[in-house]
């Protein structure tokens, strides 16, 4: 006799090995304005995975891993920025020594390895061969790169996004989030205009 609950079983497996094999990918590029006004091609990605949750969002995809490729105009190194799940890269910036990237969680369950500050989803980082990324204190990062200059939200048309277009996208996103995303990226809960910061991040999926 034939267990009942084996079917429902195997359609799952199916749902399931179905899912894992339709992951997309999105790529565009980034034209970065540095806090001098110089710029630098930075060129992104991000892999849209099947993230499960809800039924009703359980098989869309969304984009949930970012990866980033640039060079650093200070020392000619290639720099290269691969993201945990729902980390997304807001800003780079560069000095003959070191790179510099802050990421962003907007998803209420990203991966962090490691907090800049604990429970803060702005996580500051910096690489002195552009391969191997170090988190960081915001106290140890630069005062001057305090503006988001990468697109806060991915591309689906693939175009290349200048700094006027990265600036549109990134004051829309403050809007739709409330503030939980921030231009003028915050370094302290403090800092943080968030206006629900001192509440429960949210029950689940993205914050946006």
């Amino acid at each position: 006799m034939q267990h009942p609950r084996l079917p429902r079983l195997a359609a799952t497996l199916i749902l399931i090995v179905a899912a894992s094999s339709c992951s997309k990918t999105t790529t565009w590029s980034d034209i970065a304005q540095s806090d001098d006004g110089s710029t630098v091609m930075v060129e992104q990605s991000v892999r849209h995975t099947f993230t499960g949750g809800e039924l009703s969002q359980a098989f869309t995809r969304w984009p949930s891993y970012y990866k980033i490729r640039a060079t650093n105009p200070r020392s000619g190194k290639t720099v290269k920025w691969k993201g945990t799940f729902g980390l997304v890269p807001i800003l780079i910036g560069f000095t003959p020594q070191k790179t510099y990237l802050v990421a962003f969680a907007n998803r209420c369950n990203a991966k962090i390895d490691s907090f800049s500050i604990n429970g803060f989803p702005y996580i500051f980082q910096e690489t002195d061969d552009g391969k191997v990324w170090k988190t960081v204190s915001p106290s140890a990062f630069p005062t001057r790169l305090r503006r988001a200059n990468l697109s806060s939200d991915w591309r689906g048309d693939g175009k290349m996004q200048r700094p006027a277009d990265i600036a549109r996208t990134n004051r829309a996103m403050e809007f739709s989030t409330n503030m939980h995303y921030s231009r003028d990226i915050p370094r302290s809960f403090k800092e943080w205009k968030y206006a629900h910061k001192n509440e429960p991040l949210c029950s689940g999926g993205s914050v946006h």
